[in-house]
Order: structure tokens, then C-alpha cells, then sequence
């Protein structure tokens, strides 16, 4: 999910994996422009993204060669042996797509950057995901018109009943002792 600026040695520092596919959530410098740095590394993926993302970022990587997917959001498509589906959130200005990802009965969601304030039809794919990667960017007492905070995320989390949550693209202002933060390296395991 997302191509971020680091992504070059993210991969070097995980042994170079191949990635065969890319999904972006949306045009934001931190979310796409890593992608660049494929060709460096191995052969430039496939994207997979919603018409606007695609033509957005698709378009500042006009000089690479690489199979463009556009994918309507809601409409689940298949990759790697799971089941995607692009879900609508709030993120203003910029249009942004969370994802619903299915496989072995078990489903992950992931906000990407939003608001609280989600879609209905957004809000009924993620109710009860057994694990929610959420956006909070700050601590409780700090408000970002397009992000959650803390307080936000758990809120979500908790309408949600989601069975388990993790706090994602937090800043350097959130305190490290909190519950439920997403911490790099960690691995999850379904029963």
C-alpha cells in the first residue's frame, strides 16, 4: 500500500523483496512519490488505484513504463490471493481511498489519511474488521482539519467493534506510551 519517499531503503533494509503490485491511496508526496525508485531496485510494478490517484500520480511518473489499473472504489478486485476493495474516506482537499483487504475469512482495513467523519458506505465495510490500521496523526488535545487524532482514532475504532486497531501515520508529537500505536516491524497473526 503507498509507495512513501523512504521506499528505496525500506527495501534495502528488508533485503530487497520483490514487489509485484502497488497501491496507492492517494496524491500526497508522502503516500506516492517512493515509486520512483523501483526501477533502482527491481523491475517497475503494476499500480492498482482509482481513476483520479491514477491519473494524478500516474502522471508525475509518465517517464516509467508500468501497467496501470484503474480501480473503482467498492467494486473488490483480486491480487496476490486476496480481495481488495478501495473504500472512500475524507481527506480535503485531496480525493483519498482507504482499502478493505479479505483473505481466509479474515479482514484488515486500512483508513489511509481521513477525517473521522467517514462515508455510510465506508463505515459498513470496515465495521468489525479484525484489524484496523487507522490514521492519527496527533495526540489527543492537538486538531487537524484533515486527519484524526488519537482520541478520533480510538473513537472510530471503538464504533467500528473492530476486534483489534493499530494507530497509524502518527507525527513525532505523539507520546510513545500510548495504547494501540503501530510500531514498525510489527507482525500479526490470525488464528
Amino acid at each position: 500500500m503507498d509507495s512513501s519517499p523512504d521506499l528505496r531503503q525500506q527495501l534495502l533494509l528488508n533485503g530487497s523483496p520483490h514487489i509485484s503490485a502497488v497501491i496507492w491511496t492517494h496524491g500526497h508526496y508522502d503516500h506516492f512519490m517512493g515509486f520512483g525508485e523501483f526501477y533502482r531496485v527491481q523491475k517497475v510494478p503494476d499500480v492498482f488505484a482509482a481513476p483520479p490517484v491514477l491519473d494524478y500520480c500516474g502522471g508525475i511518473f509518465g517517464f516509467l513504463s508500468f501497467l496501470r489499473h484503474s480501480q473503482e472504489p467498492y467494486q473488490p478486485f483480486s491480487l496476490a490471493g486476496l480481495t481488495f476493495t478501495l473504500v472512500e474516506v475524507n481527506h480535503p482537499p485531496a480525493y483519498t481511498c482507504g482499502l478493505v483487504i479479505e483473505g481466509d475469512g479474515y479482514r484488515v482495513g486500512f483508513t489511509s489519511d481521513t477525517r473521522i467523519d467517514l462515508p455510510e458506505r465506508t463505515l459498513d465495510l470496515l465495521e468489525g474488521v479484525d484489524l484496523l490500521m487507522v490514521d492519527a496523526l496527533v495526540p489527543p488535545e492537538y486538531h487537524i482539519d484533515k486527519h484524526m487524532n488519537y482520541q478520533d482514532a480510538c473513537e472510530l475504532a471503538k464504533n467500528l467493534k473492530v476486534k483489534d486497531y493499530r494507530c497509524v501515520h502518527i507525527s513525532h508529537n505523539m507520546p510513545w506510551d500510548l495504547p494501540n500505536l503501530g510500531v514498525d516491524g510489527e507482525s500479526f497473526c490470525f488464528p
